[in-house]
């Protein structure tokens, strides 16, 4: 299929606007700190997690992610073979921690067309249980967000006339933004709620064209057991940001001893998700997600494909969390 014009690429852009802030991520629960910096290292493990997204698969410079996600517990909170063992009183050795550290990090890449936008952060979180399973946890995170563009291969149709082209040429072709995010999150193995805003501060040369910008990201889910093999676990991701509609994801899936799951959400921004993935072993798992939409276009209709590949390093109990 022809590439897209310069006028779409655009409007294609704003997808990637405001630093990362509405990148669409189907298995968004996968890399949960990167949209809810409290819950770093809120699983007892090293939680790796690598994956690719690729949109509208037959057309030229539609939108593709790969991102790469990591984080762990400096400090256990707990034993790492509580799971495997009766003794769970408060005198014994398994007995949880009262406070434990997270560190982690991610990078996403989005491209459109020519327009390519990168980012990386660090983050961090202490957690303290306040009451058996449950925690509270205060994240942060902070990093660097670059968008460029490769006008050597943009084709523009009147160049000289196309005042859009212009006025983003005279605003300058790269962009450097930092990054940080505030969170604040409460979990257990049963449930996790977060709210986190975020904030984006870009370089002091493209400050008269994009001001400072501030997004708010609330994310929750519960686990309910269905039997002793199946288990319902709805969850939702809301966000708001300057100059974008609120946008709402709202799902659940259904997971079978804790190894399988299959689930379906929506956004509202007409958009459907579909996925499954599977725990391999100890150490590796799956995920595929497929997102279509129900809105009226000829260009979204091709659907979006999305995988991601997780290891669970230093998993001593192995423990597979809710998310």
């Amino acid at each position: 299929m022809k590439k897209p014009s310069f006028s779409l690429l655009l409007l294609l852009l704003t997808h990637l606007a405001l630093g990362q802030n509405n990148v669409f991520i189907g298995q968004y629960f996968k890399i949960m700190p990167t949209f809810a910096p409290g819950l770093t290292g809120a699983s007892n493990f090293l939680d790796i997690k690598m994956g690719t997204r690729s949109q509208w698969a037959d057309v030229d410079g539609a939108p593709t992610t790969q991102f790469f996600s990591a984080n762990g517990t400096i400090r256990p909170g707990r034993n790492a073979y509580k799971y495997n063992s009766h003794q769970v009183d408060d005198t014994s050795p398994y007995a949880k921690k009262p406070v434990k550290v997270g560190l982690g990090g991610y990078v996403i890449n989005d491209e459109v067309g020519e327009f390519r936008q990168t980012e990386g952060l660090i983050s961090s979180a202490v957690h303290v249980n306040i009451h058996r399973d449950i925690s509270l946890s205060l994240g942060v995170s902070g990093g660097i967000n670059h968008t460029r563009i490769d006008v050597d291969n943009l084709t523009v149709r009147n160049p000289e006339n196309d005042e859009t082209y212009k006025n983003y040429l005279a605003s300058g072709l790269q962009r450097n933004s930092l990054k940080f995010l505030f969170g604040l999150s409460a979990h257990s193995d049963q449930f996790y709620f977060s709210y986190a805003m975020m904030n984006l501060y870009p370089s002091s040369d493209h400050r008269e064209v994009h001001d400072r910008e501030v997004a708010h990201h609330i994310i929750g889910g519960y686990s309910y057991a269905l039997d002793s093999q199946f288990e319902l676990i709805p969850n939702f991701h809301a966000r708001k940001a300057d100059q974008q509609r609120f946008l709402l994801d709202i799902g659940a899936r259904v997971r079978y001893q804790r190894n399988a799951y299959a689930g379906i959400s929506y956004r509202t921004n007409q958009h459907f998700v579909s996925m499954f993935g599977y725990v391999v072993n100890d150490l590796l798992d799956i995920g595929y997600s497929f997102e279509w939409t129900s809105a009226n276009s000829a260009l979204t209709n091709s659907g979006s494909h999305e995988i991601v590949i997780g290891l669970r390093l230093f998993n001593y109990g192995k423990y597979v969390p809710m998310w």
